[in-house]
């Protein structure tokens, strides 16, 4: 419902109408306070003033409006412009027990059924129907009040074959042959019960026409034989003389049981009978009015006079002319069927079978080669290529083909070459089909693309920035070594990497001045991790050499000094290097144990020279030994 009054939607007169809304509509009452305009003088002055008051009359009222004009209960249509009625009865403004019957712009209250209205309180009551004696109910029954209605109870009981139904008080018929309450049964399977109000009665069984009625109380199927049929339940004989002339001209028509003969009158050889004219003998087609003896599978060809029974194809009479089959596969081994097919007896006949990979052609004995390759999508992982009766799969370079024979997988070159011979001068990266060679930090990768190529830092002359610094490029890096000369020892301007002693002077008594080395000379080389011995065993690393002069004694002392490895790996002992002389004033430690990177390894290189069995000096060579982490 929209409200004009509120949204303003209303024609009412503001200053004497007050505006109603209503279902639908609105209507305007006359206000009990209407509005009225009033004129006011002031004076020059602000202290006193003078007001006129003028009271305007209510101006007369205006016509009533269409929807002002329909009656109370009823409803302005603004569509068809017509009052329309209006149904109270939708809201159910009725008590309770009574129904709402609208009536035009009204309504009314009437008493449900059951119920009566009372003049006194002018409500509807209940009914007593069983006091009214307005109920149903028999004289076997009684009748009880209900609200609103009332129900019979029967007081009286049901003879034999019925019961008692409590929901409408009546007596039902007790169907015995439903309950199998019937004693039918003892009678024999060929009786059954049919149920009578208050009992039942027992009878055979009735059969349809042409059934009949077995002891076991079936109803079946009366089946007579050839020449007989069922008259009031038995076979009786047909008398095909009588119903008809089944014999030709000059036949003479003798009825017998279940059949009849026809006697010629004329005398037809043996396989001839008379036409159908009765003039002349013709040949008999036993073959085809199957008077034949052909037996089995055995295919009956007519002859004048009589008939031949033969083998149909396939087959040929045994010892006992009976037809059998005939193996083409053994009779003619090799010849029924091509080379790539398998032959297959069959009743009658014989089926070529196509080997494994061969199919069947349109005329059933060549078998064709199937292309696998194109008639089963996927059989290959990668490549697939036809053969006469089968297909290869191959993989494409990198892949092995797996034991299925189908199935492609990756070559782990980095595994399978391992030990072999290497791939890589580096570290090897398996890739699907391929593999790539890469080099850790310190290391180019060259042209080749295999080979890792050690990153000399020392080149680029600026890496070691300390005065004394000395710049060994190892693999894979570098080492900024510092020569620090022992007290009493300078650096030999001729050799950076050797210290001389600063006084060669000693006095001839003093023993440790003479024993002390002439030069400490610092060599650093760099190896590879588990560097590979050739066949002799032996890695020559460092050369030693004493004076040459021949009065001169000269000997050689190796010690390892230090060995430090990380956790895993194992440090090198004295025995990984081996001390040799290769002439009377010259020593070689060589390498003849391979050494596991990255570890670093101080050798100690002593040198004595004597003249006559005596002392004349000593100069010492440390040899710092640097293994990287990897073997290239």
């Amino acid at each position: 419902d929209i409200n004009e009054c509120e949204e303003g939607r209303d024609i009412c007169n503001k200053l004497t109408e007050i505006c109603h809304n209503s279902v639908g509509n609105y209507w305007c009452a006359p206000s009990p306070n209407p509005v009225t305009t009033s004129s006011t003088t002031n004076t020059a002055t602000t202290t006193s003033a003078s007001t006129n008051i003028f009271r305007i009359p209510p101006p007369p009222p205006l016509p009533p409006r269409p929807d002002q004009l329909c009656q109370p209960g009823t409803l302005y249509d603004t569509l068809f412009k017509i009052c329309i009625d209006i149904d109270e009865c939708i809201s159910n403004p009725c008590p309770e027990n009574e129904i709402c019957e609208n009536t035009h712009g009204s309504f009314r209250c009437n008493c449900r059924t059951g119920f009566s209205r009372e003049e006194s309180s002018k409500k509807c009551e209940d009914q007593n129907e069983c006091q009214l004696g307005s109920h149903t109910c028999s004289q076997s029954q009684r009748c009880d009040n209900t609200i609103g209605s009332f129900v019979c109870i029967r007081i009286a009981g049901c003879g034999t074959g019925y019961t008692l139904n409590h929901n409408t008080g009546e007596c039902d018929d007790n169907d015995e042959c439903k309950l199998n309450t019937h004693d039918c049964n003892q009678l024999g399977p060929k009786y059954q019960c049919f149920n009578i109000r208050g009992s039942f009665r027992c009878k055979e069984k009735t059969c349809p026409q042409n059934q009949i009625l077995i002891q076991s109380g079936l109803c079946i199927n009366l089946t007579c034989d050839k020449g007989f049929r069922p008259i009031e339940g038995i076979c009786q004989d047909i008398n095909e003389c009588a119903e008809g002339i089944p014999c030709q001209r000059n036949e003479q028509c003798i009825n017998t049981r279940g059949s009849y003969t026809c006697r010629s009158l004329l005398n037809c050889g043996a396989g001839y009978q008379m036409n159908e004219y009765g003039t002349q003998c013709i040949d008999i087609d036993e073959c085809a009015d199957g008077t034949h003896q052909c037996r089995g599978n055995q295919v009956c060809s007519n002859r004048q006079g009589g008939y031949i029974c033969q083998c149909p194809t396939g087959f040929k009479f045994n010892e006992i002319r009976q037809c059998q089959d005939f193996n083409e596969c053994e009779t003619y081994p090799g010849s029924v069927c091509s080379g790539n097919a398998v032959c297959e007896n069959t009743e009658g006949s014989f089926r070529c079978n196509c080997k494994e990979g061969f199919k069947q052609s349109n005329d059933g004995r060549t078998c064709l080669d199937v292309n696998e390759c194109i008639e089963i999508p996927g059989i290959c992982h990668h490549n697939c290529i036809n053969v006469w009766g089968s297909h290869q799969c191959t993989c494409r370079a990198g892949h092995n083909l797996a034991r299925d024979n189908r199935t492609c997988s990756d070559i782990n070159e980095c595994e399978e070459y391992r030990g072999r011979g290497r791939l890589c001068i580096g570290i090897c990266v398996n890739t699907i089909g391929t593999f790539k060679c890469s080099c850790p930090d310190g290391y180019n990768l060259v042209a080749d693309g295999r080979t890792c190529k050690d990153i000399n830092e020392c080149d680029s002359g600026n890496v070691c920035r300390g005065e004394n610094e000395h710049c060994v490029n190892t693999h894979g890096g570098y080492k900024c070594n510092s020569i620090t000369c022992p007290a009493n020892y300078i650096r030999d301007t001729r050799h950076k990497n050797r210290c001389k002693k600063v006084s060669l002077y000693c006095l001839e008594d003093d023993e440790s001045c003479h024993r002390e080395p002439l030069s400490y000379s610092y060599n650093f080389l760099p190896l590879v991790s588990n560097l590979s011995l050739p066949t002799t065993g032996q890695v020559d690393l460092f050369t030693m050499r004493g004076p040459l002069w021949l009065s001169t004694t000269v000997q050689f002392e190796l010690e390892l000094e230090s060995a430090r490895a990380p956790l895993g790996v194992e440090a090198a002992t004295r025995e990984f290097f081996y001390l040799k002389h290769t002439s009377f004033n010259q020593a070689v430690i060589s390498l003849v144990k391979s050494i596991s990177g990255p570890q670093e390894i101080q050798l100690v290189l002593n040198m004595q020279l004597y003249q006559q069995g005596k002392y004349t000096g000593s100069a010492i060579a440390k040899l710092l030994i640097y293994v990287s982490e990897y073997d290239f």
